[in-house]
């Protein structure tokens, strides 16, 4: 497994973990080739980020050198951004091993990775690419530089065609699968594969909390949608928010008044006990999510899940009738279910 850390543990990581441990449990032996991130301070450290997330130059050696010491039979890379990049498919399949690529973003053609501008879903990147447009719009963490390094790594990869040199390349949706044929992968090599989750007895008769969110605290996991929906229900619902990130300061002063708990980051091990303590999870995200991780495991505890009609999400559902598409049927969505007779939520946390 080649993965590149994030800051702040997510979906993606906690992926890497439960696919090693699934794998060993079965017999076979998992190598992790895992770098972290460090934050580029200053111009010439962001250069040399923009020559490395290119060209692999900074650490193609080191990762070669593990290669031929492990030789392993397959290897599987997760996030190669920022510190690996691409063009270590290309090394890895020259020296003879089976390449494969979990797609956990968009990054392969949209500079943030999240098909989302101004809040707004965008795929002009997608279907006509062009190397100045995330710049001019600054699609990246709304920097000119940064921008520039990240859409010049997604240029020289397509130009170089560094996709091409993986054997398989795994999405969790359709819809994902879609996107990626859009862009010119070759549909025979790309196979979907839905994340999963043990199912786990619920015992809990009380539930502490209305609804739960679970996840980044960031713009584009629709967080303040929740908040702003919050204020238009009845004073007494209660809501649990788990997790972190760089909107959390602006969220939790909009979120004064309401009866919101924030609770900050946990280990996924605990996470399960806040969704099933919750009535409801609700996944309001905004961009085309690859999957939906909590979704099912919310689904695994017996918890009904609330979620935007967007990207592969409706893929998740048996039904429609907790899905949404615009804050009005938010808002609705959400009333019904503050309203559910038991034997109409027994249904839904059973579906």
């Amino acid at each position: 497994q080649v993965h590149n850390v994030y800051n702040h543990t997510g979906g993606e990581e906690v992926v890497v973990a439960k696919e090693k441990k699934m794998l060993e449990l079965q017999g076979d032996t998992v190598t992790q080739y895992l770098v972290h991130n460090e934050e580029p301070i200053g111009f010439f450290d962001k250069i040399k980020s923009s020559i490395n997330y290119s060209f692999s130059s900074f650490s193609k050696k080191e990762y070669l050198d593990n290669l031929l010491i492990i030789k392993p039979d397959v290897v599987h890379f997760h996030n190669v951004f920022p510190r690996l990049g691409t063009k270590l498919f290309r090394y890895t399949k020259l020296h003879g091993y089976s390449t494969v690529l979990t797609l956990h973003n968009f990054r392969y053609s949209c500079s943030n990775g999240l098909f989302l501008r101004q809040g707004s879903i965008c795929r002009k990147c997608l279907d006509d690419p062009n190397f100045f447009r995330p710049i001019v719009s600054r699609c990246y963490r709304d920097s000119f530089l940064s921008s520039t390094i990240v859409s010049a790594g997604i240029t020289i990869a397509k130009l170089r065609n560094d996709y091409e040199y993986l054997d398989c390349i795994i999405v969790m949706t359709d819809f994902a699968k879609r996107l990626l044929v859009h862009y010119g992968i070759d549909e025979a090599r790309v196979m979907v594969k839905p994340h999963s989750v043990a199912r786990v007895k619920n015992d809990l008769e009380i539930k502490k909390y209305d609804f739960c969110y679970v996840g980044r605290l960031s713009t584009e996991k629709g967080v303040g949608d929740l908040l702003e929906a919050l204020k238009i229900l009845p004073p007494s619902t209660k809501t649990v928010i788990v997790g972190d990130g760089q909107q959390r300061t602006e969220l939790e002063v909009a979120a004064e008044g309401l009866n919101v708990e924030f609770v900050g980051w946990k280990e996924p091990s605990l996470v399960g006990k806040y969704i099933s303590s919750s009535r409801f999870l609700i996944f309001p995200s905004r961009w085309f999510e690859t999957f939906g991780l909590t979704i099912i495991e919310a689904m695994s505890y017996g918890v009904p899940v609330i979620a935007r009609a967007i990207g592969g999400v409706p893929e998740l559902f048996d039904s429609s009738e907790l899905l949404f598409e615009d804050f009005d049927s938010f808002v609705e969505v959400l009333n019904r279910a503050l309203g559910m007779t038991p034997e109409a939520y027994d249904g839904c946390s059973t579906a």
